[in-house]
């Protein structure tokens, strides 16, 4: 049942782009993030791009053309991830500026199919705030660091532990991680905790951060499971009486125990 529940959410809407070839579906911005840091007297930035890309066969490139904090642009190249299933892969990528704090602007390129598509959010290119920390596009609720594996301790015990991000739409919210560990015979169901701050590396973000993006988390103590059970899961968001679901491009999450 809840399966066919879950395959009617989440939705990402295409961009369309002023230069280069249109693109509906080709490329799209899942989330930016970016975050400075400090150490021992050395300060940096890191940014973190999440996107999601239309599959094509072939040899594909994608990229961030940034404008980096000499005010020139460059191309950094994006890592593919995964495949959703559904006819896209995720793309990611995390760069570090030794020595910088600059206001990230940049725009979305993927080479694929013979053609050169752009994302650039409608002709505005996207721009951010150095030490904002997150922002979410197209979507309200976004599953962090996913891993497709969960590790067992030596005494065969397991944990999934969860990190969301969401709009911050209301006041009065919930999300929850909606899991079965026999393939939805049984439904079982984790309300995560709102974080009061983000702590990424030697970072430090407010929750909500200025974009309105707040984070939460949890671990699941899945207890003792046979190595090679698949852990599916999806994420629900509730606020305003609406609910937005992160389910993995309609795929749910599915994660694998193994041996630490």
């Amino acid at each position: 049942m809840f399966k066919q529940i879950a395959r009617s959410f989440v939705l990402f809407m295409g961009l369309s782009l002023a230069f280069g070839a249109q693109a509906a579906n080709e490329v799209k911005l899942d989330k930016a993030c970016s975050r400075t840091h400090t150490r021992y007297g050395s300060h940096w930035q890191s940014i973190e791009i999440q996107s999601t890309l239309k599959s094509f066969t072939g040899v594909k490139n994608a990229f961030i053309h940034l404008k980096t904090e000499t005010g020139e642009w460059k191309d950094f190249p994006l890592v593919f991830k995964r495949a959703t299933g559904t006819g896209s892969e995720v793309w990611s990528l995390n760069q570090e500026f030794n020595n910088a704090y600059f206001n990230p602007e940049f725009v979305l390129k993927y080479e694929a199919n013979g053609q050169t598509y752009w994302d650039n959010n409608g002709g505005k290119n996207y721009k951010l705030e150095a030490s904002v920390g997150c922002e979410l596009y197209g979507t309200n609720v976004l599953n962090n660091n996913y891993s497709a594996v969960v590790y067992a301790n030596d005494a065969g015990a397991s944990a999934l532990y969860l990190n969301v991000h969401t709009k911050n739409l209301g006041a009065y919210k919930v999300v929850s991680a909606i899991y079965s560990v026999d393939n939805w015979k049984t439904v079982r169901t984790v309300d995560l905790n709102r974080n009061a701050y983000e702590e990424v590396g030697y970072s430090l973000q407010s929750s909500p951060n200025a974009n309105g993006v707040e984070g939460w988390g949890t671990v699941i103590a899945l207890g003792v499971l046979p190595l090679g059970t698949d852990v599916q899961y999806a994420i629900r968001y509730v606020v305003n009486g609406k609910e937005y679901w992160d389910n993995n491009y309609t795929k749910n999450y599915h994660a694998t125990v193994i041996k630490n």
